[in-house]
């Protein structure tokens, strides 16, 4: 959008290039919003894979319907935002109030990022493990607390009123859309790192292997009871594979 004077006066813009721009715009909005979603899902996929309560997955195919929703009904809304045929064009066709549009939007984002930081706490809390696991898994999720600030940020410029020129008073917004992309995505990415995938396949989704085998009751009826079950069978599971692991090398036992 820069190449065709985006963040320049409008004086200083042919039509020409005010048309690309808008179109520009348009398009970058409904890559954006499936961005954001393909970013929040594998963080439900991995707490869905570790947690070891079924109420728990439940909640979280909940969350997963309601960001889905979210998505689905914004990618809409934005595609549709004025009247055909030009649907991108927001400053002389008829189109929905854009502010109020963004304004849920992002809160909305700022809402599923913060539950996404919430719930891997609510899973570790039924999980027995050292701290410096629990520290060291929970400060992965944590990371999407960077992209919640780049929300807020993006919340007070849409308020602030200082955004009426689409093409130069609106570069501020740009940027915190950016970030926010840039954020979500590198948060998405982390969670699949080798060390954090290792530290997970010590422990959580061994356990939920063991659960799948039948070895640790799916449906149990406290949290504590889950935990500490969880916790004897994967010891139990340790200690065979490290005895089998000692036989095959000629280590004496």
């Amino acid at each position: 959008m820069t190449v065709n004077g985006y963040g320049k006066l409008p004086a200083g813009i042919s039509s020409t290039q005010k048309s690309t721009i808008l179109k520009a715009q348009y398009a970058a909005m409904l890559l954006y919003i499936p961005s954001l979603l393909f970013s929040k899902l594998p963080t439900l996929v991995i707490l869905h894979v570790i947690s070891p309560s079924e109420r728990f997955r439940r909640l979280l195919l909940f969350t997963s319907l309601v960001i889905i929703a979210w998505a689905i009904s914004s990618e809409l809304v934005s595609a549709f935002q004025c009247q055909p045929s030009k649907t991108w064009d927001y400053i002389n066709g008829r189109c929905v109030n854009r502010k109020a549009f963004y304004t849920y939007f992002e809160a909305m984002n700022g809402i599923t990022e913060l539950a996404l930081v919430g719930l891997p706490f609510v899973v570790l809390a039924n999980v027995n493990t050292s701290i410096r696991r629990r520290v060291s898994v929970l400060s992965v999720f944590c990371v999407r607390l960077m992209s919640v600030g780049a929300i807020v940020a993006k919340l007070i410029l849409l308020g602030s009123g200082t955004n009426d020129d689409p093409f130069f008073g609106t570069w501020p917004v740009t940027i915190c859309t950016q970030l926010i992309q840039f954020l979500s995505l590198m948060s998405a990415c982390v969670l699949y790192l080798r060390p954090f995938l290792e530290a997970l396949t010590s422990g959580f989704i061994n356990g939920d292997d063991l659960r799948r085998r039948g070895q640790i009751k799916p449906y149990a009826l406290e949290p504590e009871e889950s935990s500490v079950e969880l916790t004897t069978v994967m010891s139990r599971s340790n200690g065979t594979a490290d005895f089998g692991r000692r036989q095959s090398e000629g280590t004496p036992l």
